[in-house]
Formats: structure tokens, sequence, C-alpha cells
């Protein structure tokens, strides 16, 4: 598969649909990630990468459709959270030197 030229469905705030390259492409700083699989509904969950979903156990793929795009200030006053693998990406983007983030994952793209 040639992920670097893959795209996802994204639903922006008006409804209207969107493909996006989604490889290593980070949303923009004001907004997040929607998906609508079970898991993150449950723990409110947004996300941060469109390609995030690559990475997510294979029971997870089988729900996952499109993201919807939401203003990051109004999901944190719904108590929303920041997926564990996006902010991981986030701080490993920003300090480059660091070994130990805390965490074990690996994203599919490392493998490239």
């Amino acid at each position: 598969m040639n992920y670097k030229d893959k795209e996802v469905v994204v639903i922006d705030e008006q409804g209207k649909e969107h493909k996006i390259k989604q490889f290593c492409q980070c949303v923009n700083e004001e907004y997040a990630l929607i998906s609508s699989t079970s898991y993150d509904k449950e723990n409110n969950i947004y996300h941060k990468y469109f390609d995030c979903y690559e990475d997510w156990p294979k029971d997870s793929l089988l729900e996952f459709k499109n993201w919807k795009v939401k203003k990051v200030i109004n999901l944190n006053n719904n108590e929303f959270k920041i997926c564990a693998r996006c902010h991981e990406r986030e701080y490993r983007e920003k300090h480059p030197n660091i070994k130990n983030t805390g965490y074990d994952f690996h994203y599919y793209y490392e493998k490239l």
C-alpha cells in the first residue's frame, strides 16, 4: 500500500466532505479530529493527526469511516482529551532527541 498518497474523508463543521492526503499531516492547532468509533465516543477522545487511525487496534479500524472537524475550544468544554498516540507524536516532533516518552507506541510510518 502506498501510504504517502492515501486519502481520508474529513467532514468540516458545515457538513461538507473533503478528501485529505493523510500521511503525517496534522490538523490546524485550533481544530481537532473526531471519529465515530465507540471507544472515542465513550472516552471523549479527539485526535490531531489525519493518519492516527492507521495505528489503532484492528477492531477499531472496522468502525472507522471518517473524521469530523471540531474546534478544540468547544471540545475542552465537554471534557474531551487528546488521543495518547497523537499527544506522544506531537511531543516527539517537538523534542526529536528524546528517546523515552513514557509510551511504547510504534507508528506505521516508522517502518516505511
